[in-house]
């Protein structure tokens, strides 16, 4: 929803390192996968190469090979912060486990943190071990009250949570919101 390719698999590279009593979600915009998902049907095992196809600057591809848990429709309705009554299609998707780790590759993007979209899937969010929120504020509204822990990861890619520490050369003065936000993060800076 902030403009990245959707298909970073910074976090999953390190997730997969750990074993996991509980589910791990993993958002990924991932139509190749898809495909191959729905070709081999749920309860197949795959071989296929995760994220690093759209954004391959940051990423390169990890070789998984997943189990298919199920294909489904990533259609809901989002309500809340974000709109209301707003229809979202994200297009055929697939949830693929390995170990307790579930990959919910999609064919569009969207919003890939949303509760709905867990669920259109099958899966309760507010169930899981750890919920990647690909998104750089707009999770909190959903997660924060219910999360026992937030973390904000500084992951490489095209948009960053952390606009403060990329080299913008050439910005048209004045520009709002961002002035105001330096203004911020300098008196912040001073207490």
């Amino acid at each position: 929803t902030s403009g990245a390719p959707g298909d970073s698999n910074f976090i999953l590279a390190e997730l997969l390192k750990y074993t996991w009593k509980r589910p791990v979600l993993v958002p990924m915009v991932a139509p190749e996968i898809v495909r191959k998902a729905e070709m081999a049907g749920a309860s197949a095992t795959l071989s296929v190469p995760v994220g690093g196809f759209r954004d391959y600057i940051h990423f390169r591809p990890i070789e998984m090979n997943p189990i298919v848990e199920r294909l489904f429709d990533a259609r809901f309705v989002l309500s809340g912060h974000l709109g209301t009554n707003l229809s979202i299609d994200m297009g055929r998707s697939a949830v693929l486990r390995t170990g307790n780790i579930y990959l919910l590759a999609t064919s569009r993007t969207g919003p890939h943190f949303a509760p709905e979209f867990f669920l259109s899937g099958g899966i309760d969010p507010f169930s899981a071990a750890v919920l990647v929120a690909k998104s750089p504020c707009g999770f909190r509204a959903a997660y924060e009250a219910r999360a026992k822990k937030v973390f904000v990861v500084r992951a490489p890619g095209c948009a960053p949570s952390d606009f403060w520490n990329y080299p913008y050369h050439n910005i048209p003065r004045p520009l709002w919101p961002w002035d105001e936000m330096d203004d911020w993060q300098k008196s912040k800076a001073l207490v």
